[in-house]
């Protein structure tokens, strides 16, 4: 690698070999090397081996990484241009139209805390607060008249 920016096929066909080679080293692990005699033959550390042989990958594909990544991106409130650049997508309406659903679940958790935190008496003997004239009280109003007994 000279540094330079990796683009989207070298990523996932690095990826595809970093699998591989995670293969390899679990597979050399069932065989009963030792994991010393793997981390020499594959050039790595013995504390990678370890947790290489020790820590199973799960299934997932370098584009639910990357979908993953993105959503925690949006959850966490970062920006939309931010997230569509890093993403390499064309535009951030993009973006947003891909990522909508991860939009209306942080939406739909908003509300539901909002109504928690709201009580459920009425607003204004919950925060104490006393009536305030609306302007309404200078309209003529009907008087209210006790029945006759």
């Amino acid at each position: 690698m000279n540094g330079a920016a990796l683009k989207p096929p070298d990523v996932s066909q690095r990826f595809k070999l970093l699998i591989k080679r995670y293969r390899k080293l679990r597979q050399r692990h069932a065989e009963g090397w030792t994991v010393e005699r793997i981390a020499q033959r594959h050039r790595t550390t013995v504390e990678a081996e370890h947790l290489a042989s020790t820590m199973p990958l799960p299934p997932n594909r370098f584009h639910d990484l990357r979908h993953g990544a993105a959503t925690m991106l949006i959850a966490a409130g970062v920006d939309d241009k931010l997230v569509s650049e890093a993403l390499g997508h064309a535009s951030v309406n993009f973006t947003k139209d891909v990522y909508a659903v991860v939009a209306e679940e942080l939406a739909e958790d908003a509300a539901r805390k909002i109504s928690a935190f709201i009580p459920r008496q009425k607003r204004s003997a919950a925060v104490g607060a006393i009536t305030v004239p609306s302007g309404r009280e200078s309209w003529p109003r009907k008087q209210h008249r006790e029945p006759a007994p």
